[in-house]
Protein backbone atom coordinates (compact mmCIF):
# COMPACT_ATOMS: atom_id res chain seq x y z
CA UNK A 1 0.00 0.00 0.00
CA UNK A 2 2.86 2.35 0.88
CA UNK A 3 4.44 1.67 -2.52
CA UNK A 4 1.19 2.57 -4.28
CA UNK A 5 0.89 5.80 -2.29
CA UNK A 6 4.54 6.67 -2.99
CA UNK A 7 4.16 5.96 -6.72
CA UNK A 8 0.99 8.06 -6.89
CA UNK A 9 2.72 10.94 -5.10
CA UNK A 10 5.66 10.81 -7.53
CA UNK A 11 3.29 10.85 -10.54
CA UNK A 12 1.36 13.82 -9.16
CA UNK A 13 4.62 15.66 -8.47
CA UNK A 14 5.79 15.06 -12.05
CA UNK A 15 2.49 16.25 -13.48
CA UNK A 16 2.57 19.34 -11.28
CA UNK A 17 6.12 20.11 -12.37
CA UNK A 18 5.10 19.75 -16.00
CA UNK A 19 2.07 22.01 -15.51
CA UNK A 20 4.26 24.58 -13.74
CA UNK A 21 6.58 24.48 -16.74
CA UNK A 22 3.90 26.06 -18.93
CA UNK A 23 2.04 28.08 -16.31
CA UNK A 24 3.80 31.42 -16.62
CA UNK A 25 2.70 32.95 -19.90
CA UNK A 26 3.56 36.39 -21.21
CA UNK A 27 1.42 38.01 -23.97
CA UNK A 28 2.48 36.87 -27.42
CA UNK A 29 4.38 39.15 -29.74
CA UNK A 30 3.14 39.76 -33.28
CA UNK A 31 5.66 41.23 -35.72
CA UNK A 32 5.21 42.18 -39.37
CA UNK A 33 8.13 42.83 -41.72
CA UNK A 34 8.08 44.06 -45.31
CA UNK A 35 11.13 43.67 -47.51
CA UNK A 36 12.32 43.82 -51.12
CA UNK A 37 14.49 41.08 -52.59
CA UNK A 38 16.46 40.30 -55.73
CA UNK A 39 16.70 36.59 -56.59
CA UNK A 40 19.26 35.60 -59.24
CA UNK A 41 19.44 31.93 -60.20
CA UNK A 42 21.49 29.76 -62.56
CA UNK A 43 20.83 26.16 -63.49
CA UNK A 44 21.81 23.18 -65.59
CA UNK A 45 19.20 20.79 -66.99
CA UNK A 46 19.97 17.37 -68.49
CA UNK A 47 17.40 15.30 -70.40
CA UNK A 48 17.37 11.50 -70.45
CA UNK A 49 15.22 10.52 -73.38
CA UNK A 50 11.79 12.10 -73.75
CA UNK A 51 10.50 11.44 -70.23
CA UNK A 52 13.19 12.07 -67.59
CA UNK A 53 15.33 15.06 -66.65
CA UNK A 54 17.79 16.06 -63.94
CA UNK A 55 18.25 19.70 -62.89
CA UNK A 56 20.83 21.44 -60.69
CA UNK A 57 20.22 25.08 -59.70
CA UNK A 58 21.74 27.68 -57.42
CA UNK A 59 19.55 30.54 -56.16
CA UNK A 60 20.66 33.47 -54.03
CA UNK A 61 18.27 35.82 -52.22
CA UNK A 62 19.44 39.34 -51.48
CA UNK A 63 17.56 42.10 -49.69
CA UNK A 64 18.45 45.73 -48.97
CA UNK A 65 20.73 44.70 -46.07
CA UNK A 66 22.64 42.06 -48.05
CA UNK A 67 22.65 38.28 -48.10
CA UNK A 68 19.45 36.51 -47.01
CA UNK A 69 19.87 32.91 -48.10
CA UNK A 70 21.24 30.57 -50.78
CA UNK A 71 19.64 27.35 -52.05
CA UNK A 72 21.46 24.60 -53.92
CA UNK A 73 18.76 22.40 -55.43
CA UNK A 74 18.95 19.06 -57.22
CA UNK A 75 15.74 17.66 -58.69
CA UNK A 76 14.63 14.75 -60.82
CA UNK A 77 11.47 14.71 -62.92
CA UNK A 78 9.77 11.93 -64.81
CA UNK A 79 6.85 12.51 -67.17
CA UNK A 80 4.63 9.47 -67.54
CA UNK A 81 2.53 10.97 -70.31
CA UNK A 82 1.29 14.34 -71.57
CA UNK A 83 -0.80 14.81 -68.43
CA UNK A 84 1.13 13.47 -65.39
CA UNK A 85 4.60 14.27 -64.04
CA UNK A 86 6.30 13.06 -60.84
CA UNK A 87 9.39 14.49 -59.21
CA UNK A 88 11.73 14.45 -56.23
CA UNK A 89 14.31 16.91 -54.99
CA UNK A 90 16.95 17.79 -52.41
CA UNK A 91 17.93 21.30 -51.31
CA UNK A 92 20.85 22.45 -49.20
CA UNK A 93 19.99 25.81 -47.67
CA UNK A 94 22.29 28.38 -46.08
CA UNK A 95 20.26 31.11 -44.37
CA UNK A 96 21.13 34.23 -42.44
CA UNK A 97 20.10 33.87 -38.79
CA UNK A 98 19.91 36.44 -36.03
CA UNK A 99 23.54 35.92 -34.97
CA UNK A 100 25.02 33.43 -37.43
CA UNK A 101 24.35 31.44 -40.59
CA UNK A 102 22.01 28.46 -40.30
CA UNK A 103 21.94 25.32 -42.43
CA UNK A 104 18.92 23.31 -43.51
CA UNK A 105 18.33 20.21 -45.61
CA UNK A 106 15.07 20.00 -47.53
CA UNK A 107 13.56 16.94 -49.20
CA UNK A 108 10.48 17.00 -51.37
CA UNK A 109 8.39 14.87 -53.69
CA UNK A 110 5.84 16.22 -56.14
CA UNK A 111 3.02 15.19 -58.42
CA UNK A 112 1.72 17.46 -61.18
CA UNK A 113 -1.17 17.17 -63.62
CA UNK A 114 -1.29 19.33 -66.77
CA UNK A 115 -3.77 19.95 -69.53
CA UNK A 116 -3.40 22.04 -72.70
CA UNK A 117 -6.05 24.04 -74.50
CA UNK A 118 -4.80 25.67 -77.71
CA UNK A 119 -1.96 27.95 -76.51
CA UNK A 120 -2.92 27.70 -72.85
CA UNK A 121 -1.52 25.24 -70.34
CA UNK A 122 -2.94 24.59 -66.87
CA UNK A 123 -0.90 22.76 -64.24
CA UNK A 124 -1.84 21.72 -60.71
CA UNK A 125 0.98 20.52 -58.45
CA UNK A 126 1.05 18.99 -54.97
CA UNK A 127 4.38 18.95 -53.13
CA UNK A 128 5.06 17.51 -49.64
CA UNK A 129 8.18 19.10 -48.10
CA UNK A 130 10.46 17.89 -45.30
CA UNK A 131 12.70 20.60 -43.83
CA UNK A 132 15.49 19.22 -41.62
CA UNK A 133 17.22 21.62 -39.22
CA UNK A 134 20.99 21.54 -38.96
CA UNK A 135 21.28 23.55 -35.73
CA UNK A 136 20.67 22.54 -32.11
CA UNK A 137 17.05 22.88 -30.94
CA UNK A 138 14.80 22.43 -27.92
CA UNK A 139 12.47 19.61 -28.96
CA UNK A 140 9.68 21.06 -26.79
CA UNK A 141 9.73 24.26 -28.87
CA UNK A 142 10.63 23.08 -32.37
CA UNK A 143 10.60 20.02 -34.60
CA UNK A 144 13.83 18.56 -35.87
CA UNK A 145 11.92 17.94 -39.13
CA UNK A 146 9.17 20.35 -40.22
CA UNK A 147 6.68 18.81 -42.65
CA UNK A 148 4.57 20.92 -44.97
CA UNK A 149 2.45 20.66 -48.09
CA UNK A 150 2.47 23.08 -51.05
CA UNK A 151 -0.42 23.45 -53.51
CA UNK A 152 0.35 25.29 -56.76
CA UNK A 153 -1.77 26.27 -59.76
CA UNK A 154 0.03 27.62 -62.85
CA UNK A 155 -1.52 29.11 -66.01
CA UNK A 156 0.83 29.49 -68.98
CA UNK A 157 0.32 31.08 -72.39
CA UNK A 158 2.55 30.37 -75.40
CA UNK A 159 2.85 33.51 -77.55
CA UNK A 160 2.41 32.70 -81.22
CA UNK A 161 5.50 32.97 -83.46
CA UNK A 162 7.61 34.07 -80.50
CA UNK A 163 9.98 32.12 -78.23
CA UNK A 164 8.09 33.56 -75.27
CA UNK A 165 5.73 32.20 -72.66
CA UNK A 166 3.88 34.28 -70.10
CA UNK A 167 2.61 32.69 -66.92
CA UNK A 168 0.90 33.34 -63.62
CA UNK A 169 0.77 31.07 -60.60
CA UNK A 170 -0.53 30.93 -57.06
CA UNK A 171 1.04 28.72 -54.41
CA UNK A 172 -0.36 28.06 -50.94
CA UNK A 173 1.53 26.18 -48.23
CA UNK A 174 0.41 24.74 -44.92
CA UNK A 175 2.17 22.97 -42.06
CA UNK A 176 1.49 19.31 -41.33
CA UNK A 177 3.21 18.77 -37.97
CA UNK A 178 3.19 22.16 -36.21
CA UNK A 179 3.41 21.84 -32.44
CA UNK A 180 0.47 22.57 -30.13
CA UNK A 181 1.14 24.29 -26.83
CA UNK A 182 -0.81 26.04 -24.07
CA UNK A 183 -0.10 28.31 -21.13
CA UNK A 184 -1.93 30.40 -18.57
CA UNK A 185 -1.35 33.77 -16.97
CA UNK A 186 -3.12 32.66 -13.82
CA UNK A 187 -6.56 33.76 -14.99
CA UNK A 188 -6.96 32.73 -18.62
CA UNK A 189 -5.61 29.76 -20.54
CA UNK A 190 -4.18 30.33 -24.02
CA UNK A 191 -3.81 27.52 -26.53
CA UNK A 192 -2.16 27.43 -29.95
CA UNK A 193 -3.24 24.34 -31.79
CA UNK A 194 -1.59 22.53 -34.61
CA UNK A 195 -1.32 23.41 -38.25
CA UNK A 196 -1.83 26.65 -40.13
CA UNK A 197 -1.29 28.28 -43.53
CA UNK A 198 2.32 29.46 -43.55
CA UNK A 199 2.82 30.65 -47.14
CA UNK A 200 0.93 32.36 -49.97
CA UNK A 201 2.92 33.10 -53.11
CA UNK A 202 1.40 34.66 -56.27
CA UNK A 203 3.82 35.01 -59.20
CA UNK A 204 3.78 36.50 -62.70
CA UNK A 205 6.56 35.96 -65.19
CA UNK A 206 7.94 35.68 -68.70
CA UNK A 207 10.02 32.80 -70.06
CA UNK A 208 12.26 33.41 -73.05
CA UNK A 209 13.79 30.47 -74.93
CA UNK A 210 17.02 31.48 -76.67
CA UNK A 211 17.92 28.84 -79.21
CA UNK A 212 17.60 25.19 -78.17
CA UNK A 213 19.80 25.26 -75.08
CA UNK A 214 19.16 28.50 -73.21
CA UNK A 215 16.17 29.73 -71.23
CA UNK A 216 15.68 32.97 -69.30
CA UNK A 217 12.92 33.47 -66.76
CA UNK A 218 11.96 36.95 -65.55
CA UNK A 219 9.41 37.12 -62.75
CA UNK A 220 7.86 39.06 -59.90
CA UNK A 221 6.65 37.26 -56.79
CA UNK A 222 4.84 38.44 -53.69
CA UNK A 223 5.88 36.09 -50.89
CA UNK A 224 3.68 36.03 -47.77
CA UNK A 225 5.28 33.99 -45.00
CA UNK A 226 3.84 33.33 -41.53
CA UNK A 227 5.61 31.52 -38.70
CA UNK A 228 4.57 30.74 -35.15
CA UNK A 229 7.53 30.32 -32.81
CA UNK A 230 7.68 29.14 -29.20
CA UNK A 231 10.30 29.92 -26.57
CA UNK A 232 10.24 28.30 -23.12
CA UNK A 233 12.78 29.65 -20.66
CA UNK A 234 14.19 26.90 -18.45
CA UNK A 235 14.92 29.01 -15.38
CA UNK A 236 11.70 30.99 -15.08
CA UNK A 237 9.47 28.35 -16.70
CA UNK A 238 7.95 31.07 -18.86
CA UNK A 239 6.27 30.49 -22.22
CA UNK A 240 6.78 33.08 -24.95
CA UNK A 241 4.96 32.92 -28.29
CA UNK A 242 6.06 34.93 -31.32
CA UNK A 243 3.96 35.27 -34.47
CA UNK A 244 6.07 36.54 -37.37
CA UNK A 245 4.61 37.72 -40.68
CA UNK A 246 6.97 38.57 -43.54
CA UNK A 247 5.80 40.27 -46.75
CA UNK A 248 8.38 40.03 -49.51
CA UNK A 249 8.29 41.69 -52.92
CA UNK A 250 10.90 40.01 -55.11
CA UNK A 251 12.21 40.37 -58.64
CA UNK A 252 13.88 37.25 -60.00
CA UNK A 253 16.02 36.36 -63.01
CA UNK A 254 16.77 32.70 -63.69
CA UNK A 255 19.00 31.25 -66.40
CA UNK A 256 19.01 27.55 -67.35
CA UNK A 257 21.42 25.81 -69.72
CA UNK A 258 19.50 22.92 -71.24
CA UNK A 259 21.35 19.81 -72.37
CA UNK A 260 19.07 17.92 -74.71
Amino acid sequence: MKKVILLTALMLTALAARAEYTLKYSPDQATTTTQVQFRPEVGLNKHFGNHASLRLTEEVRLNTTGFKRADTHLSFRYRFNRYVRLGAGYTFRLAQGTKRLKTFHRLNVSAAASIKAHRWKFTLQEKPIFLIRGDSINSVEKNRVDIGLRHKLTIEYNIRHRPLKTYASIEVGNTLNAKSISGTDGTNTYTWKGNYIDKIRPTIGLKWTVGRMHELNFYYVYDYDYERDYNITKNKHKLEVTRETTNTHAIGIAYVFDLK
